[in-house]
């Protein structure tokens, strides 16, 4: 369990420094516009391209957690353990003080890990059952 725990940690902090690199390094933009956006695109697509991949480590990161804590109370119909609230608090509070920086990647990005988590989730006990009728 010890190492699960160390596991989870990284991933957790691994994920909040993700997205948080990813606002940092994403291009400012003066005003929202779709020319002001592929200017940038064009002139500095390394910034972006960078920044990107920092949000979907971000993303996937947290949807790790929410996937692996779902699956045991979906799929295994387990009782989750204070330890996996406190990771579940911990993704809470980090997307907090990443809100506090800036609002819609953020949002985006605990859209996505909910939303993917899920999914993956409904994927696995949709395994579970056909594996089950055979």
């Amino acid at each position: 369990m010890q190492k699960e725990t160390q596991k989870w940690l990284v991933i957790l902090v691994g994920g909040f420094v993700s997205v948080l690199l990813s606002y940092q390094i994403f291009p400012k933009l003066p005003e929202v516009s779709l020319s002001f956006f592929i200017a940038e695109l064009l002139f500095e697509p390394f910034k972006l391209l960078v920044s990107v991949l920092f949000f979907i480590i971000g993303f996937l990161a947290h949807a790790y957690i929410i996937r692996k804590v779902l699956a045991k109370v979906q799929v295994e119909r387990k009782a989750i353990t204070p330890l996996e609230w406190l990771f579940i608090v911990g993704i809470g509070i980090s997307y907090l003080i990443l809100i506090i920086v800036h609002s819609w990647l953020v949002l985006a990005a605990l859209v996505l890990a909910v939303l993917y988590g899920t999914m993956d989730v409904d994927l696995e006990r949709k395994k579970g059952k056909r594996r089950d009728s055979n």
